[in-house]
């Protein structure tokens, strides 16, 4: 997952700021590929709330690009949070709603933030 588009990383700090909490889990490659446009150095500083995990360097890639907002809104799709993956590619996006349809995301992002 490629997060770098700076109107997104300012939403989240807004949201972390107002006692959201907002945890990013991403993949390390991809940080460390992105440099200075990835997500923690564009933080200038954490907000208290916010925490950022990478899956380990290695191994398989991860490719998740989804969210759920208080267990209620789902949203996957194959677009990377970037200008050009939300602007210029031919992506998809799809949004549920629903304490349902988030019970499965939710089980695997804690899995995968507990390092399971």
């Amino acid at each position: 997952m490629e997060l770098t588009d700076s109107a997104v990383i300012e939403a989240l700090r807004e949201a972390a700021e107002r006692g959201v909490t907002v945890r990013i889990w991403r993949d390390a490659n991809m940080a460390a590929k992105v440099g200075d446009f990835d997500v923690e150095a564009q933080l200038d500083g954490r907000p208290q709330g916010l925490e950022l995990r990478s899956k380990p360097p290695g191994g398989e890639l991860m490719h998740l690009k989804g969210y759920c907002v208080d267990h209620r809104l789902l949203r996957t799709g194959s677009a990377n949070f970037s200008r050009s993956g939300e602007t210029r590619q031919d992506n998809d996006l799809v949004a549920l709603r629903g304490a349902s349809v988030c019970a499965g995301f939710d089980a695997k992002f804690d899995r995968a933030w507990a390092g399971i």
